[in-house]
């Protein structure tokens, strides 16, 4: 060999290019000694520029989607060239180079493609991408070559001309400065030659790895080999399932193509171009379609994930997607929600295309001449945009049937795996190959169809693969670390007798993860005995009290205490109204054990991170009846005993009142899941509709038909908050606690006199909605009446002469004709009252008592058009007509403490501190120094947002107060939940990371309870949670408490004069050190007294 030029040294490569790849076969047919690699032989199509990296991953993933969908239409097979000379170019250059060059192969079949088709689909490709970079001048005339050998050498030709012949170019290749995806030419040769190694149906890890030459993105990985996953059947499947349906997709679009050609006709002849805006075509055809085909490919996808697992020597429950179980219907509800969006899709894309065609074409013939050529436009589209969203629809259906499988299989490990797609782009690379230890965690990110984060949206071709634990391996750990607290303080009992001797403990250590409920004996914390539920925990604690003897624990039926007993009265549940985390009671639903049944006090929630919650037995319930919706109950508190006199105090004090029920035989009821009807519903006039949440939508409720009442709780935060008990006295009446409600009053609480406006009957309207165009229509000032047929909500207080002003009245909601006359109920305006209700836009500056009755009255209005609406949720804002009160932004950045320094609140509500200390080990983790988790940005915990004095808004989380922490079990999301649901937040906080630890730093919320403040303000400490998310460990909650897994220590710090100095950097908050526990306690209660009086008096002193 001669010498080689400096363009051989592989510089040529570090730029962009489209270009056809030889087989492989070919290639190596045609390599020269010293030439280019056998890998780097190519046909380039289009030379993309020098620099490859100036292409954006965005930008990559564009181009590569769009050569995707254009070979597969226009090209479909392996292109035939032949190889007919061989050149020496640019000779007396820096590179000068040997070629082949290539022309069609003359004896191809007819229809195959050609050289100039795969130019074709290039060019179309690189016109489709948006806001690439510029494409340097082409060399012209295009000469489809093969560049064999950078070389000045004239010996070479004879080496070119032995390899002239046939070449076989079996894929597209993209490549940007040494990265590259190709895009294949025909399934059929991979497919085949992977069956072949699949032969004897048996998948072996051979097998698996053998096939990734052939149809993989990369080699499988030693997980993806135990999963015993056929990659090569896997794909087959797919392709079979999209191609089949593609080919039946046909006798769908010419219908709709004659459908269109029609409207296109009708306007032409009327010459009315105006028609087109409102032209559509039936889509329930193809939803009904795709939905079949996809249900019946989900149940094969489903057993081959059975197949995997059996492969493991996992045995799978029994499952199905056709019975009426909760999964299955789920399931299935998904599904038809992903048909139905894939076959609206696809027609309003042929609409568009029929529209722009149209307006090409009008008034260049007669109308049947505009509506032919616009019905030759659409018969002459590529199929691509058809192949993608069937492609799409296909993935979710193989991913729901195998979730359908993993739903009622053992717990196992999920791992991410994008080997099918070829192409992937940089977040389906980068999320490759992560490892989840639950299925929740494992769906967040693969709900169905693929990674959520794909840049390629229905393209993607990413799943699950599932490994589950051998015999002789140990169930890997959670994978999560709690900062909590360690409890090394003993349960204390006053003096004397009378006390509880035996406590119901959740997530005992010596009870097994099955058994999770544990009855101890305390006076030595012995275990008596572990249980699957509360309820059965609560049955061996009262068998226990009867074995003691002591008939003052566990009193019979109706018996006396001579004074030792105090009476109380309430409303237990509620059948027929949505708590605020979306679960309900159907009417009828709720039945109750043999009475009496205890009556239980949640004495202690877990804290600090440790899983222990106590509840004790501090009275009965004697009778339980139905009042309405409501659930009624009666009994007495147990005053013998020191917690049922704290109780009993407690609840006098209006420090206690709430009750929650305890329930089983749910697991067996009927659960109802109720799907949002549009999801939509409320998006603004020309804004488009969000398809991921119409793919992926969550259900908006539960309904349980079904549950037995074997006890109630005395609560914070009961699940309702009209649930409570109240004291009373001999003649039965109220002492403490409030009146308890009964039916009619809950019914009056529905409309607030002077405010909400009650339901009324009237006709509804689904037409588009533009509210300050109907604001306009409607004169001023108001008539009561106009005011209560237009509005949901107006000002009592400012009625005059039975007039008022319109800035009086809220949340217009009926459509107003051109005479200013009142119509229908606009079925938009009503979802978006909803939604401000619920804190949309701003929100909505009315009383707290009237948004029920505004909710009620715009939530009938939907009920009425065959509309489900959104569940309402209780809010807790600042009351009507108070100025909106909004921190400084300065409050949430970085407060540059100097030391290590506890949670301090300050005088004007200021919140600044440390989570955690850097170096400090978890106290309640023996033997190994645990450290807390280091995170560069902390976006699980700061999922909330504030808006600041500024105008400005910041991303913040909450400090919760009044809970324990989330189990051990729970992944992020239920986590992260479990503190919203159980929990009441007091301050909303910015975190970080300085020199010392993790951060705090934001503000008291405006509305916090007081004792809630108080309880942070005397604490001084947070204790963090983190779970593990991606494989990291991730903060998704904050809680106060008063012994942290991380403590962070109270130290002094000192200036030259000896007096202590503020540990913010601005120095304005009030340094709290060397006061006692009892001045700071009294000085965190003056606070927020001034804090309220604030609130509730602005502007006075």
């Amino acid at each position: 060999m001669g010498s080689l030029t400096a363009a051989a040294d592989g510089s040529h490569m570090s730029g962009a290019m489209i270009a056809l790849m030889p087989t492989v076969e070919d290639a190596e047919r045609l390599a020269i000694e010293g030439g280019e690699a056998v890998e780097d032989l190519h046909l380039t199509l289009y030379f993309l520029g020098d620099d490859g990296n100036a292409w954006t991953e965005d930008q990559r993933a564009e181009l590569i989607g769009n050569l995707r969908a254009l070979a597969a239409s226009q090209l479909g097979a392996p292109i035939t060239g032949f190889a007919f000379g061989a050149n020496h170019w640019n000779p007396n250059s820096d590179s000068p180079s040997w070629v082949w060059a290539v022309g069609d192969d003359r004896d191809r079949d007819e229809n195959a493609p050609t050289l100039a088709d795969a130019k074709t689909v290039a060019t179309m490709a690189l016109e489709d991408t948006h806001e690439r970079p510029d494409i340097p001048v082409q060399h012209s005339p295009w000469v489809p070559h093969v560049c064999a050998a950078y070389s000045d050498e004239l010996d070479l030709i004879i080496a070119l001309e032995e390899r002239l012949g046939p070449i076989t170019f079996d894929r597209v290749r993209v490549a940007f400065a040494g990265d590259h995806a190709d895009i294949p030419l025909g399934g059929e040769t991979r497919l085949a030659a992977a069956g072949r190694l699949h032969g004897e149906g048996i998948v072996t890890a051979e097998s698996v790895r053998a096939s990734a030459d052939s149809i993989l993105r990369r080699q499988p990985t030693e997980l993806e080999t135990r999963s015993r996953v056929d990659f090569a059947a896997m794909d087959k499947a797919w392709r079979e399932a999209v191609d089949a349906t593609v080919e039946a997709w046909a006798d769908i679009q010419e219908a709709q193509r004659a459908q269109i050609t029609a409207a296109v006709q009708a306007a032409a002849a009327a010459d009315d171009l105006d028609r087109l805006d409102t032209l559509t075509v039936d889509s329930d055809d193809g939803a009904r379609l795709l939905i079949a085909r996809m249900i019946a490919y989900a149940r094969e996808a489903g057993e081959q994930q059975q197949a995997e697992a059996e492969a493991q020597g996992v045995t799978i429950p029994e499952w199905s997607l056709d019975d009426e179980a909760l999964t299955a219907a789920a399931i299935r509800d998904r599904l038809r929600q992903v048909g139905r969006t894939a076959a609206r899709v696809l027609g309003v894309g042929l609409v568009q295309s029929a529209v722009r065609q149209a307006m090409r074409v009008w008034g260049s013939g007669p109308a049947d001449q505009v509506a032919a050529q616009v019905d030759e436009h659409l018969a002459s589209l590529s199929g691509a945009a058809v192949e993608e969203q069937v492609g799409g629809a296909m993935s979710a259906a193989q991913n729901e049937g195998r979730m359908a499988v993993l739903a009622v299989a053992p717990p196992a490990e999920y791992v991410s795996t994008e080997i099918l797609d070829r192409n992937s782009c940089k977040p389906c690379r980068d999320i490759d190959g992560t490892r989840y230890t639950t299925l929740p965690d494992a769906r967040t990110a693969y709900p169905s169809g693929g990674y959520t984060g794909c840049l390629g949206g229905a393209r993607c071709r990413g799943s699950l693969v599932t490994v589950w634990p051998q015999a002789d391996e140990q169930a890997a750990a959670a994978g999560m670390i709690l900062a909590a607290s360690a409890d090394t303080m003993p349960p204390t009992h006053p003096e004397g007798g009378g006390t509880v001797p035996y406590s119901i403990v959740q997530d005992h250590p010596d009870c097994g993860a099955d058994t999770p409920w544990a009855v101890t004996k305390d006076a030595d914390n012995s275990l008596m005995g572990c249980h699957t539920t509360e309820a059965e925990a609560a049955e061996q604690q009262a068998a226990l009290y009867a074995e003691e003897g002591d008939k003052d624990d566990m009193p019979e039926k109706g018996m006396d205490y001579a004074g030792q007993t105090a009476p109380w009265r309430g409303p237990l549940a509620i059948e027929g109204q949505v708590t605020g985390d979306g679960r309900e009671f159907a009417p009828e639903a709720l039945t109750w054990a043999e009475l009496p049944v205890p009556l239980r006090w949640n004495k202690e929630d877990s804290h600090g991170g440790e899983a222990r919650t106590i509840a004790v037995n501090v009275g009965r319930i004697d009778n339980i009846w139905r009042d309405g919706n409501l659930i009624m109950g009666e009994g007495v508190l147990d005053l013998s005993d020191d917690d049922g006199r704290r109780v009993h105090a407690k609840i006098e004090g209006k420090f206690l009142r709430g009750v929650s029920i305890d329930a089983d035989s749910i697991a067996d009821a009927d659960v109802e899941f109720v799907w949002p009807e549009d999801v939509n519903a409320g998006t603004e006039d020309g804004g488009e509709d969000d398809l991921f949440e119409m793919l992926f939508a969550q259900p908006e409720k539960m309904i349980f038909h079904g549950g037995r009442i074997r006890a109630a709780t005395l609560v914070d935060i009961p699940a309702f908050a009209e649930a409570y008990i109240a004291l009373l006295d001999e003649e039965g009446a109220v002492v403490a606690g409030g009146q308890p409600i009964g039916a009619e009053g809950l019914q009056a609480l529905t409309v607030q006199e002077m405010g909400a406006v009650g339901t009324h009957d009237t006709a509804t309207s689904d037409g588009a909605w533009d509210a300050g165009a109907n604001e306009k229509l409607i004169d001023g000032p108001l008539t009561v009446d106009k005011a209560r047929a237009a509005y949901a909500w107006y000002d009592g207080g400012a009625v005059d002469g039975g007039e008022l002003a319109k800035s009086a009245a809220k949340f217009l909601h009926h459509e107003i004709s051109a005479d200013g006359s009142v119509g229908a109920a606009n079925l938009t305006a009503c979802s978006a009252s909803i939604g401000a209700l619920h804190g949309a836009r701003g929100g909505a500056s009315i009383p707290e008592a009237d948004r029920r009755g505004v909710y009620d009255h715009v939530a009938a209005h939907l009920r009425d058009a065959g509309r489900e609406p959104e569940p309402f949720r209780a809010l807790h804002a600042v009351t009507a007509g108070a100025e909106v009160w909004r921190p400084s932004a300065a409050w949430f950045t970085d407060p540059g403490l100097s030391l290590p320094t506890p949670i301090t609140v300050t005088d004007d509500g200021r919140i600044y501190g440390h989570a955690a200390q850097w170096g400090s080990c978890h106290i309640g983790q023996e033997g190994v120094c645990v450290r807390p988790p280091h995170e560069d940005a902390h976006p699980y915990y700061r999922t909330g947002e504030v808006a600041c004095a500024d105008g400005s808004r910041v991303a913040v989380g909450q400090i919760t107060v009044g809970t324990g922490h989330a189990p051990l079990s729970y992944g992020a999301s239920p986590a992260a939940e479990h503190y919203d649901n159980t929990g009441a937040a007091v301050a909303d906080v910015a975190v970080g990371n300085d020199a010392h630890g993790i951060w705090v730093a934001g503000c008291v919320r405006p509305n916090a309870d007081p004792l809630k403040v108080y309880e942070l303000q005397a604490a001084g400490q947070v204790s963090g949670d983190w779970r593990r998310i991606g494989g990291e460990l991730r903060l998704v909650g904050l809680l106060a408490v008063n012994v942290p897994g991380f403590p962070v220590p109270k130290m002094r710090a000192r200036v030259a004069s000896g007096q202590p100095v503020a540990l913010v950097a601005a120095g304005r908050p009030t340094v709290a050190w060397g006061r006692s526990q009892g001045e700071l306690e009294r000085e965190a209660v003056r606070i927020v007294m001034r804090m309220l009086s604030r609130r509730v008096h602005p502007g006075g002193r």
